[in-house]
């Protein structure tokens, strides 16, 4: 019997556009779910992802900006707290400060105009949300498939009801709010509908409890995780928008063996990694050094990647882009006046195995 793979979106506002472009990978390399689960607005993304609309998706957040989510507000970013100003402050406090006059109307009116609940038919991948009952704060776990189409959309927006920035939401005599309160990364859920394997788009989220972090690390869930600081949930600009989207593509492609690296992305070279035994025979024998190699000698993966990454670190090198090992020492060689005495040992070191 065919093996069911089932897909978790976790929780995160903005961040959704990390997971959008991991979905984009996801989709590029040829995989087909048979469950997704989805929590805020992981469950809006699987939607998509369940109708087979992934490029309505990323045309989506490519053109979305916070004043489609809710009104009169601002974006809640790095610059608004670096470059205080007293009238985006009181802005931003005007929008999401008092609940009753948080409007999210724009958000629901492009959530309307772009998801038809009548799409999700019989032979639909199966769709299970998580929301959370307010003010008794119970999980709640809806299958979307197994209810009424009129309470599809209903129920999505009480997925993402992420009080107290957006407005309880109610249905029927029943109130609701974000699910990420009691189950950010539905993986639980997902096995329950039947998943034998699992791929989980991780925001990195902070305060993952316990029981959902060893769900997450089971052997039959593969977790493309975003390890970069945290960022606002509420940032809707769209350089952050297009960096996020980016992020989440190269990570799922890392995930599955594309790339490799640790906090950058290589083009994995043969040639390179048979010589990597010598470099760290070298490595361990300068006292400068060998703290750098007990720092990397646990990490999985090839270790010459994570030498090379510290040199890229030091010289502060783009993370989004995707290096080939000559290049990235080539640009470390260009910015080698930014370099301490031990980073510059480690570049000889690897040019006198690697290039001479």
């Amino acid at each position: 019997m065919k093996k069911k793979l089932g897909l978790v979106l976790g929780g995160g506002g903005s961040l959704g556009a990390y997971e959008v472009g991991a979905l984009k990978a996801l989709n590029e390399l040829g995989l087909k779910f048979d469950i997704v689960t989805g929590t805020s607005i992981g469950a809006i993304n699987a939607f998509f992802v369940a109708t087979n609309q992934i490029d309505k998706l990323i045309e989506l957040w490519e053109n979305i900006t916070v004043e489609q989510v809710v009104k009169n507000s601002v974006n809640i970013n790095a610059k608004l707290i670096t470059k205080f100003s007293f009238k985006k402050a009181f802005k931003a406090l005007r929008a999401f400060g008092r609940i009753k006059r948080a409007n999210i109307t724009p958000f629901k009116d492009l959530c309307k105009r772009n998801i038809d609940p009548n799409l999700i038919k019989d032979d639909t991948i199966k769709i299970g949300i998580v929301t959370t009952e307010f003010p008794s704060f119970k999980k709640r776990k809806i299958v979307l498939n197994e209810i009424p189409a009129e309470l599809r959309l209903q129920y999505l927006h009480a997925s993402s009801a992420c009080f107290p920035i957006f407005p309880v939401e109610k249905i029927k005599d029943k109130h609701y709010v974000d699910g990420g309160y009691k189950d950010n990364m539905p993986v639980e859920f997902c096995f329950e509908l039947g998943a034998d394997e699992i791929i989980l788009i991780d925001m990195g989220m902070p305060n993952v409890p316990r029981y959902e972090e060893r769900l997450c690390s089971l052997p039959n869930v593969k977790r493309i995780q975003n390890k970069s600081t945290f960022k606002s949930i509420m940032d809707f600009e769209k350089e952050t928008l297009e960096k996020n989207m980016k992020q989440g593509y190269l990570d799922a492609l890392k995930c599955f063996g594309k790339y490799v690296g640790k906090k950058y992305y290589f083009i994995k070279e043969n040639n390179i990694i048979e010589k990597e035994n010598e470099l760290v025979k070298r490595i361990i024998k300068r006292p400068r050094l060998f703290s750098l190699y007990l720092k990397n000698r646990k990490e999985k993966g090839n270790i010459i990647y994570f030498f090379v990454e510290s040199l890229l670190n030091k010289i502060k090198a783009n993370k989004l882009e995707v290096y080939k090992f000559n290049d990235a020492i080539n640009l470390v060689k260009a910015n080698f006046k930014k370099l301490r005495k031990k980073e510059k040992e480690l570049l000889k070191l690897i040019e006198e195995l690697y290039f001479i």
